[in-house]
């Protein structure tokens, strides 16, 4: 069966089974070039009842990036981290501006 075939009767999204497909989860799957660069995904039907599903949510052991432990602080040291800077230049006083309303004047006709 295709891959088509084989993502109707798992009841997934294309797209999902080309992942698993290049990620060699689906047992007995191999690509057959057809012609250059393209091909196709040929599937045994015993992969419908051989192929493990995953399961759904964020692998075991992985954690995100940047974060840090806690380290216990020191009698020397600050809760914090100042800042690399100790003070910032103050900013100039703006000049309010003002505008020019333009008022028009309903004159009445002159008789």
């Amino acid at each position: 069966m295709t891959a088509v075939e084989f993502a109707k009767a798992m009841d997934y999204d294309y797209s999902t089974i080309m992942r698993w497909l290049k990620d060699e989860r689906v047992p007995g799957a191999r690509f057959v070039e057809v012609s250059g660069q393209f091909g196709v995904w040929q599937i045994p039907e015993t992969a419908l009842t051989e192929t493990v599903l995953p399961r759904p949510g964020r692998k075991r052991g992985t954690k995100k990036t940047g974060v840090k432990k806690a380290t216990e602080p020191s009698a020397n040291s600050l809760p914090f981290e100042p800042p690399a800077t100790t003070a910032k230049p103050a900013r100039k006083a703006r000049e309010k501006k003002t505008r020019d309303k333009k008022t028009t004047k309903k004159t009445s006709p002159k008789k």
